[in-house]
């Protein structure tokens, strides 16, 4: 996969998460690769591992501190 392809099928979600990156339907060996890559490339942030972001230009929502400890951390008030 293409990384103009990946941006514009999670572009609306806020975060990337291993659950979303399986309904991509690709296969997963070669989608972690090219995360590796694209995180290494600046394109993408991992928060944590199976939780990323696209970079600040390529957002199309930016996500408050207070969800990003939700999803880093859950349960978290």
């Amino acid at each position: 996969m293409r990384y103009l392809d990946f941006k514009t099928r999670v572009r609306p979600y806020p975060v990337v998460t291993a659950s979303l990156l399986d309904a991509l339907g690709e296969d997963r060996r070669i989608l972690h690769n090219q995360l590796s890559r694209w995180n290494k490339q600046g394109l993408i942030v991992q928060l944590k591992k199976g939780i990323y972001l696209l970079n600040a230009g390529d957002r199309s929502t930016n996500p408050s501190k207070f969800f990003l400890a939700n999803q880093l951390v859950f349960p978290s008030f």
